[in-house]
């Protein structure tokens, strides 16, 4: 009988509840065109604003440029990575933590351990290891670049023997030769675009877009040749050419020691985890004993 008495009572103030929110609605119907717009610009202001300073916050010029030398993998931007290991970390530590209140138990130390690893790995700052990861790939795309350089040196020079009797026209050849590179051909358009106003100017924006040593040589080599007769030129880039040999051996050789040093970087990774098994192993064993101490 009391519950149907209670049952009684939660209907009448619901109902009482349901008519107040009813005239309250009613009221506030003769402000809508005027009150709304008002609330509507407030709260776009305000959006606005928070968006702003956050991504502030969350903008890094050096993680900016590193994702720009690599070329912008997943597309991602200093502030989108930033704003996404944000939320993922947040994320972590709030299901932990919700799963622990409600379900008791002990505090899961492993887990959280995990976590405070993934932030310190994704930290972007320089000599973390997601940053370094960064460099590493920056590298690989230099060094395809470069890779492309030397080949553009090697069709340029094949075309001064190619056509002896006329002088080259710079801008038709690397207008031609574009189509045959995948890491420069932007590099290629930019400085055909730029080239009837200013061929030197085109070059260093070349230069500028390539962003490597051997695209400077290639552009400064470049100058010389577009103002060089035919025989001054094959000469120019014949003696040029053994430099270019030169250091594209030395960068090879470079990246064998730096494929090197990542294989035993590599071979760490089994280490750390075989020392993160026994942290985990020690835990369990105190939490145990704890517990034997406290029933006790």
């Amino acid at each position: 009988m009391f519950l149907f008495s209670y049952l009684e009572i939660s209907v009448y103030i619901v109902a009482i509840l349901l008519n107040i929110a009813a005239a309250s609605l009613i009221y506030n119907l003769q402000f809508i065109n005027t009150k709304n717009p008002v609330y509507r610009l407030r709260l776009a202001d305000q959006v606005k604003e928070t968006t702003k300073k956050l991504k502030f916050y969350l903008h890094d010029d050096g993680l900016e440029a590193l994702l720009t030398a690599t070329g912008r993998p997943l597309s991602l931007s200093s502030i989108s990575f930033n704003l996404t290991r944000l939320v993922i970390i947040i994320g972590c530590l709030l299901y932990l933590n919700v799963r622990w209140f409600l379900h008791g138990g002990v505090y899961p130390l492993n887990s959280l351990l995990l976590v405070l690893l993934t932030i310190i790995l994704t930290y972007p700052i320089k000599s973390f290891p997601v940053y370094r990861f960064l460099e590493k790939l920056r590298e690989i795309r230099l060094r395809e670049k470069n890779k492309e350089i030397f080949t553009l040196y090697s069709m340029i020079q094949n075309e001064f023997y190619t056509n002896l009797d006329r002088p080259l026209n710079m801008y038709t050849t690397l207008n031609k030769l574009k189509v045959y590179f995948k890491s420069i051909d932007r590099s290629i358009g930019k400085a055909v675009l730029l080239w009837k106003k200013n061929p030197a100017a085109a070059l260093d924006a070349f230069v500028a877009e390539v962003g490597t040593d051997e695209a400077r040589d290639l552009a400064n080599i470049l100058k010389n040749v577009d103002l060089s007769s035919p025989e001054d030129a094959r000469d120019m880039l014949d003696s040029r050419y053994e430099q270019f040999v030169a250091k594209r051996h030395e960068n090879h050789r470079r990246y064998k020691n730096n494929i090197g040093l990542m294989a035993y970087i590599a071979a760490l990774f089994p280490v750390f985890a075989v020392i993160y098994n026994v942290m985990v192993i020690f835990n369990l064993e105190k939490q145990e004993l704890l517990k034997f101490i406290h029933h006790r």
